[in-house]
């Protein structure tokens, strides 16, 4: 609020539909306090500060009404910041942009939260903005404030810079909200985050990579700086909360726990997001008495609009607890050294270790969605390994994912290479997945000296001058496995061609002869469909190319191998003909949408259709294999057939079907009778699709809905009249007529009248009875808690805090409806109350607001 104007075109994003998000921004705290003015609209100015609390008719500081004028509703895309008056106009006018409603908790304003009576009572808002304090909070306001964003509150907390005392009563900001978080009644820094009593003025872009971060990249767009006007920073401790983040540190600082100029944290089932400085808020309008300065646009390239605004709508947004979730639980990998990675996702901190030195990570820890770099050494063991990727988040169970290396793999083939007299090559196939060497124990064989992985081993021969044939040994190596030895044979003078037939597929392509010789051959073919190469010397190869046999019938081509002086060599490619076969020839599915697959044996090929748009298939392919048919559900009342046509060429299409059944429901036996006790009583559905189920007595209760056939129990209580009762449970299936079934409770019958009267007649107990409650949330059990004194001396239990039986507490689980308490003072009045609740242990969760049950009861004469 000092300095230059500076006026900036906003870029207004359309308002959002969201007007059951209520903001609250505060003003009982000396926010217009000497030269601030952090209030988003005020019509009079007349409030006066000592050193402390607003007076009305004391000076001329902004008095900030509860609602903003004029009306926030015509509010439109195109309004201005100077629509309402306040340094922090262009604040209150950019959330309602967004669809919000936004109030002010003015001078003479009360903090509470679960107090009915006030009408500005935290429960009834979803995001509390405090702009710079400066009076400090009340006990009865922090556990307020507390209370508030452990129910799923929003709280904006703002600060400036150390000494910016600005009602002179011993309070500044920072001090006010490390009070807050330190002196609560309820924990200690619970937001994992501390204000540093220091004075900065800098601008930074010193902002962590955070690519999925919601406020460096909301839907306000990204954040790329900040400068601070005389603010503050913070350090954060991830001990005391783990979900604590800073996004923004000081120039030159690393992104670790101190520094930190703005931070965020979840806390119970809300969110808290902190700021060192209150300029950035500063639109630049507001009180005219006051020295304006725009922050809010007119520094760090509009960046704080975005940074404040992205914060708001994070606040504003459902909040959730920790998640966690590594993708995928294994990764395998080759004996090679090398590096795999795994995906988090979570919306947290988190850590990760792992549990063998040959594999180490890339980073320790990360937050929110992430990679995990696994790093690791070659294997040079005979067998697999294992390594445990360990992911921490606190509060959650670990998440442990494996990298599985595997062992060193070694096969050489063929075993054994006879080549002819001429010099000239030989390959061998090297399978493996690790590296490789070779050699030769002759000199007159040499090979391919090393490889990785599958590869070839070429031998390379001279001439064999020699009368005899010979043989080379070639010896390829693996570390860690026992060596393999393969040979090259070299003959003497020879034609040979081989092998004698290769059968191919029906498609176009290509194959291969080995032809063995120590002189020139010629070769040639007796198909047009089939040419080969004309001609070579020594060892070679004839390839063989063919066109694709589109007609119903195999078909094979002579080729003849020549050479001067030898009988001719015949071999033969026998060409297959076009097959095409799909099974099963029909599939009956259920009602419910899902996928089937079918066969396909083919050679050739293929393309699939399916005629109805309930059914679809998948795409064409070749060859052996199968296709999807993807079902939609069938919410008519018959059964349906769809045809799938599978074609290839040259050959009459094939079709198969898909028959998809009709729903159908049926609930037995139609009526049972029960006799007026509270119990049960089974009824079974049989279905083939999901179902829903509901009964139209409140007594009567049932499951909500199922699938397929089930045993449905409905739970009936105690018919405490003489006359006899009846439910209605009906079951409904989409398409299909409900089906329903009833429930006949007999009434209470009277007993036979007693013959004499008791004797020493007195009351030592009280009785206790009630209804359950009902709605979404059910309970699942009750707190009954008695005193001798008063109601009020009857204390709520805490959240998180079981009560265990006693003399004056009992509990209950739901669906009982009573309890005893025994052994009582005789011609005393007890009270009671009950407090529903769900969850055991330290996730119980007592039902504290609206009106607590209470009765009273006295107990008889001795």
């Amino acid at each position: 609020m000092n300095k230059t104007v500076t006026i900036v075109l906003l870029v207004i994003l359309p308002i959002l539909l969201q007007a059951q998000v209520k903001i609250l921004f505060n003003a009982n705290k000396a926010e217009t306090a000497g030269s601030a003015d952090w209030v988003i609209d005020a019509d009079s100015h007349n409030l006066g500060y000592g050193t402390g609390p607003a007076v009305l008719g004391g000076g001329t500081e902004s008095n900030a009404q509860r609602y903003p004028t004029p009306d926030q509703s015509t509010v439109t895309a195109s309004t201005g910041e100077t629509y309402w008056q306040g340094a922090i106009s262009a604040w209150g006018i950019d959330c309602r942009k967004q669809g919000y409603t936004v109030e002010t908790l003015p001078y003479n304003g009360s903090i509470t939260y679960g107090n009915s009576s006030n009408a500005q009572d935290l429960s009834n808002y979803k995001v509390f903005i405090d702009c710079e304090p400066n009076i400090v909070y009340t006990a009865a306001e922090k556990t307020a404030i507390m209370q508030f964003v452990q129910n799923g509150g929003g709280l904006f907390m703002v600060s400036d810079h150390n000494g910016s005392d600005r009602n002179s009563d011993g309070w500044d900001s920072p001090a006010i909200w490390n009070d807050l978080m330190s002196n609560n009644g309820i924990a200690t820094n619970p937001f994992g985050i501390t204000f540093d009593l220091v004075s900065i003025s800098q601008t930074t872009t010193n902002i962590p990579n955070l690519p999925n971060d919601p406020i460096l990249h909301g839907i306000m767009g990204d954040v790329t700086a900040a400068m601070w006007s005389a603010g503050t920073t913070m350090t954060t401790s991830t001990a005391a909360n783990s979900s604590v983040l800073g996004i923004i540190y000081k120039t030159g600082s690393s992104f670790g726990s101190t520094n930190v100029m703005f931070a965020y944290a979840s806390y119970g089932n809300g969110r808290v997001a902190a700021i060192g400085d209150s300029s950035p808020c500063d639109d630049g309008t507001g009180d005219s008495n006051d020295v304006l300065y725009n922050g809010w646009t007119g520094d760090a390239n509009g960046n704080h609009e975005r940074l404040i605004m992205n914060a708001t709508i994070w606040l504003a947004s459902s909040s959730s607890a920790s998640t966690l979730s590594v993708t995928p639980s294994n990764q395998a990998v080759s004996p090679q050294a090398g590096s795999t990675s795994f995906n988090v996702t979570s919306n947290a901190n988190w850590s990760v270790s792992s549990s063998q030195s040959w594999c180490t990570l890339g980073s320790s820890s990360g937050s929110n969605n992430g990679t995990i770099t696994a790093n690791f050494t070659q294997n040079t063991t005979n067998a697999s390994r294992t390594a445990n990727i360990i992911v921490t988040v606190t509060g959650l169970t670990p998440v442990t994912v494996t990298v599985t290396q595997a062992a060193p793999t070694l096969s050489v083939t063929p075993s054994s290479q006879s080549v002819s007299v001429a010099s000239g090559t030989t390959p061998f196939t090297v399978t493996s997945n690790s590296s490789w060497t070779a050699s030769s124990n002759q000199s007159w064989c040499t090979v391919t000296p090393s490889g990785t992985g599958n590869g070839t081993v070429t031998a390379t021969y001279s001439l064999n001058n020699t009368a005899a044939s010979r043989t080379a040994n070639i010896t390829v190596t693996v570390t860690g496995l026992t060596p393999v030895v393969v040979t090259v044979t070299q003959a003497a003078p020879t034609l040979s061609v081989t092998p004698a037939n290769q059968n191919v597929s029906v498609a176009s392509g290509s194959t291969s002869f080995s032809v063995t010789s120590n002189t020139s051959w010629s070769a040639s073919s007796s198909q047009a469909w089939c040419t080969v190469t004309t001609s070579g010397s020594g060892n070679g190869t004839i390839t063989a190319n063919l066109t694709q046999n589109t007609t119903s019938t195999s078909r094979s081509a002579n080729v003849t191998v020549t050479v001067s002086g030898l009988s001719p060599v015949i071999v033969t490619v026998t060409q297959a003909a076009p097959t095409l076969q799909v099974t099963p020839s029909n599939q009956d599915v259920g009602v419910a949408a899902g996928s089937v697959s079918y066969s396909i044996t083919s050679n050739t090929s293929w393309t699939i259709s399916s005629n109805q748009s309930w059914c679809t298939v998948t795409s064409p392919g070749s060859g052996n294999g199968s296709f999807s048919a993807n079902y939609s559900q069938n919410s008519t009342g018959s059964s349906r057939m769809a045809t799938i046509t599978v074609n290839s060429p040259g050959l009459t299409p094939v079709d198969v079907t898909l028959t998809q059944a009709a729903p159908d429901i049926t609930i037995s036996p139609s009526n049972q009778d029960v006799t007026d006790a509270a119990g049960t009583a089974n009824f079974s559905i049989v279905s083939n699709t999901d179902w829903s189920a509901s009964s139209n007595q409140p007594w009567c209760t049932v499951v909500s809905s199922g699938s397929g056939d089930a045993t449905l129990t409905a739970s009936y209580a105690q018919n405490t009249t003489t006359n006899s009762r009846i439910c209605t449970i009906s079951i409904l299936v989409s398409g299909l007529s409900p089906v329903t079934a009833t429930i006949t409770q007999a009434g209470m019958a009277l007993a036979l009248e007693p013959t004499n009267f008791p004797t020493d007649f007195s009351a030592h107990n009280i009785h206790i009875q009630w209804i359950d409650a009902t709605g979404i949330v059910a309970p699942t059990g009750y707190l009954v808690r008695m005193s001798s004194v008063s109601y009020s001396d009857i204390q709520v239990p805490q959240d998180g805090v079981p009560v265990a039986n006693s003399f004056s507490d009992k509990n209950v689980a739901s669906g009982i409806q009573e309890v005893w308490f025994k052994n009582l003072i005789p011609n005393t009045t007890y009270y009671f109350k009950i407090f529903e609740y769900i969850g055991t242990g330290n996730t119980i969760n007592y039902k504290t607001d609206g009106v607590i049950q209470q009765v009273s009861a006295s107990t008889g004469p001795l």
